[in-house]
Formats: structure tokens, C-alpha cells, sequence
């Protein structure tokens, strides 16, 4: 199909959450006029591209020992549905006392992964506050609904505070 026109552009399919089309093609765009969400059928499930933020400005304390985990606070989530990969970015004003503190982030729903260094936002050995940030496509995904989860931990059982927190998340078909 070729699109001739200068004065029109790309139209999607147009329906709400509860009303998607109950045979889609592999490649069928949407707009969900309820959700203001776009998505396109990569063959398996309808994946979201609109950009999905969860913003936390509280401090929060990284957990005690060495291992990814969840903070003292409320933490960023996002859930959305997913292909196979989704892009992430994660980003915080971490405060620490001269020990290297890495932000990432868990998946869990459709795909279980635990958060990884090699996947997270990291300040080392400073003793004043610092924002770090980073952007990467996570694979390996199992399409459907997947929720992004922000996790912290330190290089040594040592306490540090995270504010001005934010994990991005758009699913990529």
C-alpha cells in the first residue's frame, strides 16, 4: 500500500482497551482512544510504543548487603506489555559515603529477571550527591504484560539515599 497524499498522514486503526481487534496482523498499528496508548501486533501481542514513566522524588534508603533490592520507600514501577525487548532508562540522585551504588531495575509478570550492574545507572566512591543515568534495550523478554521495577544496591553493605528517581520503559516489538 503506498500512502500518495502531502495533506494527509498516517492514520492507525482507532478503538479502545476493550474493543482491539480480535484477529490482528503482524505490523497492525492502534491508538487506544481510551488509554492514549500506541501499539502495534509484533504476531504474538499488541505492544505499547508510547513511553511509559513512573517518577518518585522521595529519599529512600538502599537496603542493606550486597544484592538488588527494593528500597525503605516506594519504588518506580511501570507495567506495560511488551515484545521481546523494551527500552529502559533509569535514572536518580544517589548520595553515598564514598562506596560505589548502582540503580537497575527488576522485571517481573510476563518474564522474571533479577536487576544486573551491566543493566543500571552507578556512582562510584563520592561523598556528595551525584545524579546518574542510562539507557539500554533490554532482550529476552517474554511478550505480554511485563512490570519494570527500580532496585538498588551498593558495592558493600553500606547505606546510601536515592531521590529524583525515574525508570522509562517503551516496549519495542
Amino acid at each position: 500500500m503506498a500512502i500518495n497524499s502531502l495533506s494527509t498522514g498516517f492514520r492507525p486503526g482507532v478503538c479502545t482497551s476493550s474493543t482491539r481487534p480480535t484477529a490482528p496482523y503482524s505490523g497492525q498499528f492502534i491508538y487506544e482512544t481510551d488509554t492514549g496508548l500506541s501499539l502495534v501486533y509484533n504476531g504474538t501481542a499488541f505492544v505499547c510504543l508510547t513511553p511509559q514513566s513512573s517518577t518518585q522524588d522521595a529519599s529512600v534508603n538502599n537496603p542493606s548487603g550486597t544484592a538488588f533490592a527494593a528500597s525503605s520507600g516506594t519504588d518506580p514501577t511501570v507495567t506495560l506489555s511488551t515484545g521481546t525487548k523494551a527500552l529502559v532508562t533509569i535514572s536518580a540522585r544517589i548520595s553515598s559515603a564514598g562506596n560505589y551504588h548502582f540503580v537497575g531495575c527488576a522485571v517481573s509478570g510476563a518474564t522474571t529477571l533479577a536487576a544486573t550492574d551491566a543493566n543500571s545507572a552507578t556512582i562510584g566512591a563520592i561523598s556528595a550527591a551525584n545524579s546518574a543515568s542510562t539507557t539500554f534495550m533490554l532482550t529476552g523478554l517474554t511478550p505480554g504484560s511485563n512490570t519494570f521495577t527500580m532496585r538498588y544496591r551498593c558495592n558493600v553493605s553500606a547505606s546510601g539515599s536515592y531521590d529524583y528517581r525515574k525508570l522509562t520503559v517503551v516496549g519495542i516489538p
